[in-house]
């Protein structure tokens, strides 16, 4: 495979796996309020509205911390990435829209929150699998049972 499909794809990746991310949380967060307080929520304002919502924010601000990561910290590996840039990296990418659209203050502090968690999630897991990718673990094997 290219490398740009490649870069393309992890792009792609990323910005459904943050949609997903996102989506759920809303979701779940949106479906609490309606439990604990349901006249708080007007017609139209539903868990699931606000999920599909929030979960293309999600989907536009992975993109866009996929891309500032890869032009910024394009000589670094994955084990290179300090945790705290890069968790400030998802948030400066997760609060570009709502700055750049007007939404409430609320919301870009919610969205800078699910960046930043996001990003440090995503470089942890891309860390992990590094990892094994580069040291395996060990297969069992029946003679390892023998006493």
């Amino acid at each position: 495979m290219s490398t740009l499909l490649r870069k393309l794809r992890g792009t792609v990746g990323t910005g459904l796996t943050w949609a997903t991310l996102w989506a759920a949380i809303t979701a779940s967060l949106g479906m609490l309020i309606a439990f604990v307080d349901p006249d708080s929520i007007d017609a139209g304002e539903g868990p699931l509205v606000a999920g599909a919502i929030v979960g293309l924010q999600g989907f536009v601000a992975g993109i866009g911390f996929s891309i500032l990561l890869g032009l910024i910290e394009m000589r670094k590996t994955v084990r290179d990435l300090s945790l705290i840039r890069v968790a400030l990296w998802g948030l400066l990418a997760s609060s570009a829209l709502p700055l750049l659209t007007g939404m409430p203050t609320g919301m870009m502090w919610l969205v800078g929150i699910l960046g930043a968690g996001s990003a440090s999630a995503t470089v942890a897991i891309a860390r992990r699998g590094a990892a094994l990718e580069h040291d395996p673990p060990d297969r069992l094997n029946a003679e390892s049972f023998r006493p």
